[in-house]
């Protein structure tokens, strides 16, 4: 009986002293390939620039406890015909998020976002990683501090607005946000403006510091506009009473 009580003791011993011992850093993520586009017909085109990406890896804090881990994001380029090889040694996980983004000029934004998993440190090779292509705005509101009495103007960098929408966030019953098909947040519209094809629009905001509830010095918006040929969009702002 004192054999076997004994063996309950090593063993559980040596699960705590394996329970407290640090976990290693010794896992590589690599990752080669190419990033492309994609064109109307499904052909993938060489994206040919120097691209600037994210990679956030796992490492687990070497503490008695072994449990810890944490995130750090380390920042990487492709070569200037935008191949890539990434590689990086000594990291607690197998498993990293890259997160590639490219600003064409003003106009365009180019993103990918991949979960890359080196199984085992097996290397990930030859992998195609197309880039979206989505129009960057860079929408202005002046002035930059609005009060109820301003008169706000609004204004792109391209294309042209059509509409100007203007509200709160709608809230679901389950707490979060409601978003329309097109990613974007439904809206309690409270005002709304029709932009005849301009990339600036000054308005004013009629009755509103009623919006702003009583002791409250102001309200997050958000404004969606319209414009001519690529879509909808959305930007916050506040509002701030007088």
């Amino acid at each position: 009986m004192k054999t076997k009580h004994l063996a309950i003791i090593i063993c559980c011993i040596s699960s705590l002293l394996i329970g407290c011992t640090p976990m290693p850093n010794d896992d590589t993520i690599y990752i080669s390939g190419q990033y492309v586009t994609v064109d109307e017909n499904g052909n993938t085109i060489p994206f040919e620039h120097k691209v600037k990406c994210s990679l956030e890896v796992t490492y687990n804090s070497q503490v008695s406890y072994g449990m810890s881990t944490y995130r750090q994001t380390i920042p990487l380029y492709s070569e200037e015909d935008g191949s890539f090889v990434y590689e990086v040694k000594n990291v607690g996980s197998y498993r990293a998020r890259l997160n590639t983004t490219y600003v064409d000029g003003d106009t365009l934004r180019y993103r990918n976002d991949t979960i890359i998993i080196c199984s085992y440190g097996k290397p990930q090779k030859d992998v195609i990683l197309p880039l979206k292509a989505s129009h960057s705005f860079n929408p202005l509101l002046f002035p930059l501090r609005i009060v109820t009495s301003d008169t706000i103007t609004f204004s792109i960098n391209h294309d042209a607005l059509t509409l100007i929408e203007i509200g709160v966030i709608i809230i679901g019953e389950d707490g979060k946000s409601i978003k329309r098909d097109d990613g974007l947040l439904e809206l309690k519209v409270l005002w709304r403006f029709e932009v005849d094809n301009k990339q600036s629009f000054t308005f004013t905001l009629e009755n509103s510091e009623s919006e702003i509830a009583e002791g409250q010095r102001s309200v997050r918006l958000l404004l969606r506009y319209t414009t001519k040929n690529y879509g909808s969009y959305q930007t916050p702002f506040s509002l701030y009473r007088e």
